[in-house]
């Protein structure tokens, strides 16, 4: 049940492992979130990564191109899907935790009916305003015993520069 995270000061990694990442600028988590889903499809995993409007599909696919080789083969087969938030997070411009956990849950049988070994993720909360900010802190609390006997590993990321002193104890507190 150990998988390399592909993350070097992170190293390997159980399943169920929900991670935070806040980073400052851009450059910061495609060091590190491209290697991580590098290391996901080299290791059969189904990779999910959903942005923020912070970025674009083609820039993310851009970077994971520069260290995956064929990177469209991936996306062709599925292996690799490139998502907005608005598709996964919001519906109507509404956030229902209920809503998304069927989604991930949905994505892990998925993988695991298609041959994958199980389910790596990214979500970029940059699209977070604080209006979602208690509701949404409360998903990443709850997702913890949801994924925590799952094959599946997620990365969250937050953008410093927008999450205050109170909302990092809780980011700290809801990941490993």
């Amino acid at each position: 049940n150990i998988r390399s995270s592909g993350i070097d000061i992170i190293g390997d990694i159980p399943w169920g492992t929900h991670i935070a990442q806040l980073y400052s600028t851009k450059v910061d988590y495609y060091d590190v979130l491209v290697p991580y889903i590098q290391v996901g499809l080299m290791n059969n995993e189904l990779c999910i990564w959903i942005y923020s409007q912070n970025t674009t599909y083609e820039e993310v696919k851009h970077m994971i191109s520069e260290s995956v080789h064929d990177v469209d083969l991936y996306l062709e087969s599925g292996q690799l899907v490139i998502l907005p938030y608005t598709e996964w997070y919001l519906e109507d411009n509404c956030f229902n935790e209920v809503r998304v956990n069927q989604k991930w849950n949905q994505c892990i049988v998925h993988a695991l009916d298609g041959g994958f070994d199980g389910l790596r993720a990214v979500a970029d909360t940059f699209w977070l305003e604080k209006c979602y900010s208690r509701t949404f802190s409360n998903y990443e609390k709850n997702i913890n015993s949801m994924i925590s006997n799952l094959p599946f590993i997620v990365v969250c990321l937050y953008d410093a520069n927008k999450v205050d002193t109170f909302e990092v104890a809780d980011i700290i507190m809801n990941h490993s």
